[in-house]
């Protein structure tokens, strides 16, 4: 279906195999229609993340993007990059990060899992390699292809760990699909409507049983009314929807979820750690120490 037009010689494979490995789901949708196969081939390679665009001198130029504004938020080449070299040398933060939410996890050997907003990968990738049948979404183009890049480094591939953009509030998922969805360190990206979307969209997408795992930080601790204020702290523009547990709670019950699990814990460094699992448990200033909130809900 393929005319003289299109120049695949122009683009690298691994952008031809972007467009290979996703042309099922395309096809299955049937999103073609009356659009041309060379059109369609275009588009899928934007979606990867590569902007193409025409010279003077008629040739075709590829950019990578490295930034992106999602939710009207900008996010800069220094936020992936910073998620990368973090994963990649399991720095404290994401050793803290990943021991965190695979203890709410438990158990994935043959599961279906969903890690929604999923950034650079963290999650699909994680318990892919623990032996899930993992598919991570999310709205940055430049976070999915990312995410590729270090499934393929630890040795995974399409058939376990999958990796889509996708908009978490139109999950392109059947009913009932997922064992467990995991939202870690995405809520407070979201617009507050966005998030009740997500988590109805949520709701819909797991099994009966499934569970959703929360992990986001806390409203109320100290350091985000540092940020805010800009005192010592800088200020984190791409956190949006910081909640409480309560909010949290909230949300989840008017989503129909049930409660199976709530707690906190303290910050990864080591010092804080020590002092805020004390002042954690002050009365009426304890909340200012919980770092961290977990929920486990269920379906």
């Amino acid at each position: 279906g393929l005319n003289e037009n299109v120049l695949l010689s122009k683009f690298q494979m691994d952008k031809i195999e972007y467009f290979v490995n996703n042309y099922t789901k395309f096809k299955v949708k049937n999103t073609l229609g009356d659009i041309s196969p060379s059109k369609k081939i275009v588009d899928a390679l934007i979606e990867g993340g590569f902007a193409i665009k025409n010279e003077n001198n008629g040739s075709i130029k590829e950019e990578i993007l490295k930034s992106e504004i999602i939710e009207g938020v900008d996010y800069p080449e220094e936020y992936f990059t910073f998620l990368e070299e973090g994963y990649n040398k399991k720095s404290n933060f994401f050793q803290d990060r990943i021991s965190n939410v695979l203890e709410m996890v438990g158990k994935v050997n043959n599961k279906k899992i969903l890690d929604i907003g999923c950034g650079i990968g963290t999650f699909a990738i994680e318990t892919a390699k623990r032996g899930a049948n993992s598919i991570g979404v999310g709205l940055s183009k430049v976070a999915i292809i990312t995410a590729k890049k270090i499934a393929e480094k630890e040795g995974l591939n399409s058939h376990n760990c999958q990796f889509y953009n996708m908009d978490c509030e139109n999950l392109e998922f059947s009913n009932n699909y997922f064992d467990i969805i995991i939202a870690a360190d995405i809520v407070e990206h979201l617009p507050k409507k966005a998030f009740e979307n997500t988590l109805k969209e949520c709701y819909r997408a797991l099994k009966n049983k499934g569970k959703i795992i929360i992990y986001t930080p806390n409203k109320v601790h100290i350091f985000e009314f540092l940020k805010k204020n800009n005192i010592i702290l800088k200020e984190d523009k791409t956190h949006i929807n910081l909640c409480s547990m309560e909010e949290l709670i909230f949300s989840l019950k008017k989503a129909g979820f049930k409660i199976q699990k709530k707690y906190v814990k303290p910050s990864h460094l080591p010092i804080l750690k020590r002092i805020e699992k004390i002042l954690m448990n002050l009365p009426k200033v304890g909340d200012l120490f919980k770092r961290r909130l977990f929920v486990i809900a269920i379906k």
